[in-house]
């Protein structure tokens, strides 16, 4: 055991296991995910310890701002796993907003990328000091380049309402992946740790050369990052996403890196099926810790890919999925920690024909 170096450890509720050494919090989650899977080996892939996120979802409270925690919030004054541009901003944010009115204030969203960043204020729809805190925020002197107001009604904090107000900049941002640049909506999901998310970008590359020239169909996409990455490996990519406005963004993505083979389908996953795929192919998945509906894995069964990669936040959810395919079998495991300090990880499984 080791002392762990952030004060609110154990007090918040963001990091588990601080207290102990980094190569052996990597090596509990591999003998974790090597117990889970059956397989004796798994490669893994790690980086920085600290400084890690570009996303961060601070609270309001009524002095300053803070991070869930076993006692509702704790005021902080940094976090050790955001990145420094985040922490810088936290400070400007705690420099501004002393004094809040956490009936309307609820949540201030924080990301920054290596190529910008932005700050979305989470307001509550319904409260009767809505304008005086909107007057607030464009008050507020921040050298972040976007400032955004997105709404929650306050019998549901958890789930933002379509609409949102631009107060500064834009409503996207912008990060690179192996070379290629890619953008996202600020309210919407990209991952929270570049650096190993590009690891794991270059892993599944040299996986899917082994198969090109054929096609590539990506579900549960996103903006499209995994098959924009490897389209010159492939006659065609198919990209298929439930999210109106991160299709809308692998759009814009696939025309600022000049791609000319994609094509685009907004709908869920499930449906994959009405889709005219040219064989063989080669899938790629990235489903949410649900994981994949019964549909999809019809879909894999019946249609026999040449190659799935199964990209997964939750490995209880993999091995149940895994045991589903009956014609595919596990070629080879790896654990990308994407969520160092915490007992979570990524894990990527390469399957293949038995």
């Amino acid at each position: 055991m080791i002392t762990p170096p952030c004060q609110y450890f154990n007090v918040c509720n963001g990091c588990s296991t601080q207290h102990i050494p980094y190569d052996v919090q990597l090596d509990n989650k591999s003998r974790t995910l090597k117990n889970m899977l059956k397989v004796y080996d798994v490669a893994v892939f790690s980086d920085k310890e600290f400084h890690y996120r570009n996303k961060m979802e601070f609270m309001f409270q009524k002095k300053g701002l803070g991070l869930r925690s076993k006692k509702g919030i704790t005021g902080i004054n940094e976090c050790l796993i955001s990145n420094k541009r985040i922490n810088e901003l936290l400070t400007e944010l705690r420099n501004h907003f002393k004094e809040n009115d956490t009936k309307t204030l609820y949540q201030a969203w924080i990301r920054s990328s290596s190529i910008d960043d932005c700050i979305v204020f989470v307001l509550n729809e319904e409260s009767t000091r809505l304008k005086e805190t909107i007057v607030s925020i464009k008050s507020f002197k921040t050298s972040a380049a976007s400032i955004i107001i997105a709404y929650v009604s306050p019998d549901d904090i958890n789930t933002l309402k379509d609409e949102y107000n631009i107060i500064k900049g834009e409503d996207t941002l912008a990060e690179y992946l192996l070379g290629n640049k890619f953008t996202y909506h600020a309210l919407g999901f990209f991952q929270n740790n570049t650096e190993m998310a590009e690891q794991m970008h270059k892993y599944c590359r040299e996986l899917l050369k082994k198969n090109s020239n054929n096609t590539l169909v990506d579900l549960y996409s996103g903006v499209g990052t995994f098959a924009i990455n490897n389209a010159n490996l492939f006659k065609n990519i198919i990209i298929v996403e439930s999210f109106k406005g991160c299709t809308e963004q692998a759009q814009e993505n696939i025309s600022i890196n000049n791609v000319k083979n994609a094509s685009i389908f907004c709908m869920k996953s499930k449906n994959v099926s009405r889709i005219d795929i040219d064989k063989p192919f080669c899938l790629i998945v990235d489903p949410p810790r649900s994981g994949m509906e019964n549909e999809v894995i019809s879909f894999i069964n019946n249609e026999k890919p040449e190659k799935l990669i199964y990209i997964s936040c939750n490995i209880n959810q993999l091995r149940k999925d895994i045991k589903k395919f009956k014609h595919l079998k596990v070629k080879n495991v790896a654990l990308f920690d994407l969520f160092p300090q915490t007992n979570h990880a990524e894990t990527v499984v390469e399957l293949v024909p038995n």
